[in-house]
Parts: C-alpha cells; sequence; structure tokens
C-alpha cells in the first residue's frame, strides 16, 4: 500500500490535499526521475511521464546506461511540479514491452501534450514509437508533497 502523506515533520500542514496530489501528477508537464549509479552516485533526468487510470508511465530506451541501471535496481523517484504545488514519489519501476502498454503510453502522452495538434503528434510519435523504446510503470511507495498555496498564504 503507497502511503500518500507524510504524517510527521515539518510541513505536516502544508501537505497538498488528495485531490491536489492528483492534480499534481496529472497535470505536471515534466519530471525529474532520479536513480542511483552503480557506485551510489545520484543521477536525474527530465522526463514526460503520463498518468493513466491511476497509474504513472515513463518511457526509455533499451541499451542507455539509465535503463541498464533500472533493470539492476528499480528504485527510483519523480518529482512533479504545478502550479499550486509539488509532489516527490518514491517507489520502483516495472519495465513493460507489450505493444499495448505503448500505443496506451502514447496516447495518453498526445493527449497531455498536443491536445488537436495533429501535426505535431504525428511527428513526435514517429519519433517515440520505435522498436528500442519501453515503457516503464513507476510504483510509488510513498509521496511526499508541498502545497505552495498553503505556504505562502501562512
Amino acid at each position: 500500500m503507497t502511503e500518500v502523506q507524510n504524517k510527521t515533520g515539518w510541513n505536516t500542514s502544508y501537505q497538498l490535499d488528495e485531490g491536489g496530489l492528483w492534480r499534481t501528477l496529472v497535470k505536471s508537464g515534466h519530471a525529474g526521475w532520479c536513480w542511483a549509479t552503480g557506485d551510489g552516485a545520484s543521477v536525474m533526468a527530465i522526463v514526460s511521464p503520463v498518468c493513466v487510470n491511476g497509474d504513472i508511465y515513463l518511457t526509455t530506451i533499451e541499451g542507455r546506461a539509465k535503463t541498464n541501471r533500472l533493470l539492476k535496481d528499480p528504485r527510483c523517484s519523480l518529482t512533479m511540479y504545478h502550479e499550486t504545488g509539488s509532489v516527490t514519489a518514491i517507489g520502483h519501476v516495472e519495465f513493460d514491452t507489450r505493444p499495448e502498454i505503448m500505443v496506451m503510453f502514447l496516447q495518453g502522452l498526445q493527449e497531455r501534450v498536443f491536445g488537436a495538434a495533429h501535426d505535431l503528434a504525428y511527428t513526435h510519435f514517429k519519433h517515440m514509437n520505435s522498436p528500442d523504446r519501453w515503457i516503464c510503470k513507476f510504483v510509488p511507495e510513498k509521496y511526499v508533497t508541498f502545497d505552495e498555496e498553503k505556504f505562502l498564504a501562512d
């Protein structure tokens, strides 16, 4: 079970409510995806996550250092920001190479990023839909949230 809120600490009163948490997950355009290298160094990539049916999906390329490392140790975190706050999700990834997952990811990305701009979406689809592209489901174990509006109101 995912721990949805940090129950202790200085920022308890500045947490996003559950609606704010999901609004941030769904609406944020980009995220910082962090993982550790084999020697323990922290690495981050800026990615475009897609939320579908309450799950968070990411994409990577077969053979990249990030992919190889996450296959060995899938623990990672995502930090997302949207207008009123931020969410850091701590968890792990599960790789999924099924074609239907790729289609679901690309459709979700098109709806969020491009909307009705079909020409841009088509060009992006051609780039993203390659045989070496893999989809990962991010499985959160804990969310740490920050509600900027509550903080600024104090």
